[in-house]
């Protein structure tokens, strides 16, 4: 006898390669590393021994191909999500630079509907994004598994690869583990907003 299955309450991370991420990484962390510069305090978010730009990467010229892509990519989400028609997306960016040690600690971002991350530089030693398990009540008594998977983790962990960009519902709770990189793993972050388009 098997079961029959009902999957409910599905939490989906949505992956996408960028088209020439070689050619745009490049260009990307030439243009970071100027904003660095120019801002060496930055600011303190989520980010722990790390550095984060401010989130105003979308209006900066030497970005626009990266916010392209985020807004090509958002438009196709909304489809498969099935987003009333006259609604459009409104995102700010901002960047990520983790040194060895750097984390970010767990967070969700209430002031938007899908949150993303786009991964620049992945050197080795680079710790995973993780996703915690939402279902709190699944938390209470957890089953006496001999390996975990994604049916009854309490978090998912993704290990980022460069040029690919991961979306997820910005109320899924993440964070990012200190890693053991020689060299700084860099990514670039987006909250995005559903909004009606006014008419006219």
């Amino acid at each position: 006898m098997s079961f029959d299955e009902i999957n409910c309450f599905t939490t989906t991370v949505w992956v996408r390669q960028a088209p020439d991420h070689d050619k745009l990484n490049q260009d990307l962390v030439e243009n970071i590393r100027r904003l660095q510069k120019s801002d060496p305090k930055g600011e303190l978010k989520s980010n722990i021994l790390g550095w984060q730009s401010k989130r105003n990467l979308h209006t900066l010229a030497e970005f626009s191909v990266l916010t392209e892509i985020i807004g090509e990519s958002l438009i196709k989400l909304a489809r498969q999500l099935m987003i009333r028609k006259g609604m459009a997306w409104t995102f700010d960016m901002w960047v990520n630079l983790s040194p060895a040690q750097a984390y970010n600690m767990p967070h969700i971002h209430s002031e938007s509907h899908i949150s993303g991350v786009y991964y620049v530089r992945v050197p080795p030693g680079s710790s995973s994004i993780f996703f915690r398990d939402p279902r709190v009540q699944s938390r209470i008594l957890k089953l006496p598994v001999e390996k975990e998977s994604p049916l009854h983790a309490s978090k998912l962990f993704v290990q980022p690869e460069e040029g690919k960009m991961y979306l997820f519902p910005s109320w899924l709770e993440h964070g990012v583990m200190a890693g053991e990189n020689e060299t700084d793993r860099i990514s670039i972050a987006f909250n995005a907003r559903a909004f009606k388009r006014p008419v006219g």
